[in-house]
């Protein structure tokens, strides 16, 4: 991965329940973001809410607003875990990572993790906020030929993975968004919750058919379906 300069700040936030977070930023979006990221951030309703996070969008009056998720802490061991590799400082690396060979990821900006020991909040993820994106099983229920569309770019990106030694620890269909076409730009598949682990050489057969597995475990897959996206996901990169 190329050489990350980061910056850091910390903040206070008093509702709706203290908060002490260090930031780590990007620096080129170091002053945007320490200018939105003060005061009282979540004290408003969520604009999206998941299992174990809240997603808030701020608008930043740049190009694209700034969305900011905040992950609760979902077993004893986070508590600790938090100050060395938090769930928002794995996303931001492994969005940067995916970034790095090619794999589409809404942009990340940096993360922040929580200095009060006793918070069920966690961590912080800060990505730009894609608004017109739509998740990949509302984009597949157009008809045969964007589930196709899906099934392709699913099985591009992963064999990318593979090739890089890299396994992302969450893959299914509630983790991809699919940015629309617009006038002058193609459809794109985006990726999301990106926890990614390295992994040797000798372990690519293994972490293909883990791939396999998980992406298999979406019910509404057609084995004539399955068959076809085992057979586009390579068993080893051009040239091994």
């Amino acid at each position: 991965m190329a050489r990350l300069s980061l910056r850091s700040f910390f903040a206070w936030q008093s509702r709706p329940v203290p908060q002490f977070w260090l930031f780590r930023v990007r620096a080129e979006f170091h002053e945007q973001a320490r200018g939105k990221l003060r005061g009282n951030l979540f004290d408003r309703d969520p604009t999206f809410i998941g299992k174990f996070s809240e997603l808030f969008a701020l608008e930043t009056g740049g190009s694209a607003p700034l969305l900011v998720k905040r992950i609760r802490a979902q077993k004893e061991a986070d508590y600790v875990r938090r100050y060395f590799r938090c769930q928002g400082k794995r996303e931001f690396f492994g969005s940067m990572r995916l970034a790095e060979i090619g794999i589409n990821c809404p942009e990340p900006i940096g993360y922040a993790v929580s200095l009060m020991p006793w918070s069920r909040a966690d961590s912080l993820f800060l990505c730009r906020f894609l608004p017109q994106a739509i998740k990949s099983t509302q984009w597949m229920r157009q008809g045969p030929p964007t589930r196709e569309w899906v099934m392709n770019a699913v099985a591009r990106d992963m064999g990318r993975m593979l090739e890089h030694n890299l396994f992302h620890r969450d893959v299914h269909t509630e983790n991809l968004l699919v940015l629309p076409a617009a006038e002058t730009v193609e459809a794109a598949l985006y990726w999301i919750d990106n926890d990614i682990r390295p992994f040797g050489r000798s372990r690519r057969t293994l972490k293909r058919e883990q791939f396999l597995k998980r992406w298999f475990e979406v019910g509404y897959l057609t084995p004539e379906e399955k068959a076809q996206f085992a057979a586009e996901l390579p068993e080893r990169p051009a040239g091994d």
